[in-house]
């Protein structure tokens, strides 16, 4: 086969891998709200009254468990994590009154459009806001016992599924409880992993420049 026709089939094939193809799946990342206690400061961020139980306290709460103690009603705070890259999630996790009483706790998906100035007590907890979908929503799930996020136990607005979900770099994910009684401390679990969307291959990058630098020589040679 003559070299004009092998640099041409090499320039050919880097153009069609440069077009459609992507990498493998990238491995994902699990974010762990208990687990990750204390450091990612970049992902995750914390209202007043969250902390980390060192000690179990028996009927209410382990050592380890993440208890945020609320005041006075309408006393509200809220943890959010913020998606470090564009790609894909899936939500786990559960919040239950770690004291007596009944507690209101709601997860929220929050584009990043919207997360810039979150305000709970000014924002989020009066439901007066525009969402993600543009509508306005009011109201958090009750909760009396152990209950797990997802629908229709702690559901998660703007959205009707807690895997998969598409985010980009800086959309938040909160969790938003208010204290209905005073003096309560309620439990939290959350983990999200995620899926950085993939990336072109950039081994195409080098099979398109290796083939249109061989023409380019090859020009040369025969117009001399």
């Amino acid at each position: 086969m003559r070299c004009d026709v092998v640099l041409a089939v090499l320039l050919l094939s880097g153009i069609i891998a440069l077009v459609g193809w992507s990498s493998p799946a990238m491995s994902s990342t699990t974010y762990d709200l208990s687990g990750d206690w204390g450091t990612n400061s970049s992902v995750w961020s914390y209202g007043t009254g969250w902390e980390k139980e060192i000690s179990a306290n028996p009927g209410s709460w382990a050592a380890g468990d993440i208890i945020v103690s609320l005041g006075s009603y309408p006393a509200a705070s809220m943890v959010t994590w913020r998606s470090p890259t564009n790609g894909t999630i899936n939500i786990a996790g559960a919040a239950w009154p770690a004291t007596s009483g009944t507690d209101n706790v709601y997860l929220q998906l929050i584009p990043k459009s919207l997360a810039g100035s979150l305000s709970l007590q000014n924002v989020l907890q009066s439901g007066t806001t525009s969402l993600a979908n543009g509508t306005v929503q009011a109201g958090y799930s009750s909760v009396n016992d152990k209950s797990s996020f997802g629908s229709p136990s702690i559901p998660l607005r703007d959205v009707t599924s807690l895997t998969n979900l598409p985010v980009k770099t800086g959309d938040v994910v909160a969790l938003m409880v208010m204290n209905m009684s005073g003096g309560n401390y309620v439990g939290a679990q959350l983990t999200i992993n995620e899926t950085p969307s993939s990336v072109p291959i950039p081994a195409a990058i080098w099979l398109f420049g290796a083939g249109l630098v061989g023409l380019v020589g090859l020009r040369r040679k025969f117009s001399k």
